[in-house]
Formats: structure tokens, sequence, C-alpha cells
């Protein structure tokens, strides 16, 4: 079950990532489990992560868009739900690789890895999100600078101008 991002104000993203977090407890934690369980269990995983990341993207995208003003507390939110979902996480994808070949492949590990360590990564090397701005000149131009880029365009106008 996929989850849809409708509001995305403080409240309402402590109740998604509280929501997600606890279906992870639904997930098992992947010890005593027999291989189907385990195979399940890790499908789990990867959907409760395949939610936390459109919805830490979602997010970030209506900041940059300028649909959403940037808030540090959701953001706080958003980056210990990672940390917590790392957490367990970590421990079905290493009972995983334990099993994995023992009774069967497991499908779904290769992509539980990948988003630990996606997840990992973005903890990491976090960049909060910023409203998007028009491209400028990153300084001010000098006065005489810009009378000579002025000139040049005008030639340039002129000769275009002159052309067939």
């Amino acid at each position: 079950m996929s989850m849809v991002l409708e509001k995305v104000d403080l409240p309402s993203m402590r109740q998604i990532t509280h929501e997600l977090i606890e279906r992870l407890s639904r997930c098992g934690n992947g010890e005593g489990m027999i291989c189907s369980n385990l195979d399940e269990s890790i499908d789990c995983y990867n959907q409760v992560c395949a939610d936390l990341l459109n919805c830490v993207n979602f997010w970030a995208q209506d900041v940059f868009k300028g649909q959403l003003p940037f808030n540090v507390e959701i953001e706080d939110v958003l980056k210990n739900a990672i940390r917590e979902l790392l957490i367990q996480a970590k421990k079905i994808a290493n009972r995983g690789i334990d099993m994995n070949g023992v009774c069967y492949e497991l499908k779904g590990l290769g992509l539980l890895c990948m988003y630990v360590v996606l997840f990992e990564s973005r903890l990491e090397e976090w960049a909060s999100p910023q409203l998007a701005v028009s491209p400028a000149p990153r300084m001010k131009i000098p006065e005489a600078s810009e009378c000579e880029i002025i000139k040049s365009i005008e030639q340039l106008s002129n000769r275009l101008k002159d052309e067939p």
C-alpha cells in the first residue's frame, strides 16, 4: 500500500512518519523467521522505505517549487524517521544476507540493501531544500563593464539588422 501525501505541515508530517515506523513493527524483525516469512518481511520493509523516500522527495520538491516554506522541524522529523528506519532495515537486510540462498534467493533483498545505502547517503550528505531562484549573476557587474556589455550587444544587433 503506497501512501499519498496530501498535506505537508508539522503535525501531518509527524503523523505520517509515525505511521510509517509503526508499519515496520508489523513487518517483523527477521529473527527466527522461516524463508517465506523473511521474504514477506523484506517486501514490507521495501514498501515502507519507498513511502518514506517519496515523502522526503515530495516535501523537498514542494519547498523547492515555493509551494511550501522550509520548516526545520519538518526536516528534523523526516531525518529522525530515516534514522529509525535505518536501524531496523539494516537488521532485516543483514538477516536476509545471512539467509539468502539457504532456502532460495530473496528477491527483494537487493532493493532493501539499496534503500539502506541510499538513506545512509542521504543522511550523510543531507542538504536542506531551498526555494528555487531564477538564474542571476552571482556578483554585481561593475558599471563600466555593464556599459561595455550593452555597447557590444547594440553593435551586434545593428550588424544583424544590416545583414540580409
